[in-house]
């Protein structure tokens, strides 16, 4: 016999003694992970705009590996 209950609202085995699964709203670490994500992209522009402005404007120097993403 099929049950009616969708199978995304059931846990996939017995949670340990003292736990209660919370399916409605799970714990998140969306906020430290969007924190973490912008201050290394930000990081990453300002090495990439210093690395870039010293090899074009201080050693006059820019090349194929300045512009190579491998």
């Amino acid at each position: 016999m099929a049950s009616t209950n969708p199978l995304y609202n059931m846990p996939a085995g017995v949670p340990p003694p003292g736990v209660i699964p919370n399916f409605v709203n799970p714990p998140s670490l969306k906020g430290e992970l969007l924190i973490i994500n912008v201050v290394f992209t930000t990081l990453m522009m300002i090495f990439v705009t210093i690395r870039l402005f010293s090899r074009g404007f201080i050693s006059k120097q820019i090349g194929m590996d300045d512009c190579k993403a491998s």
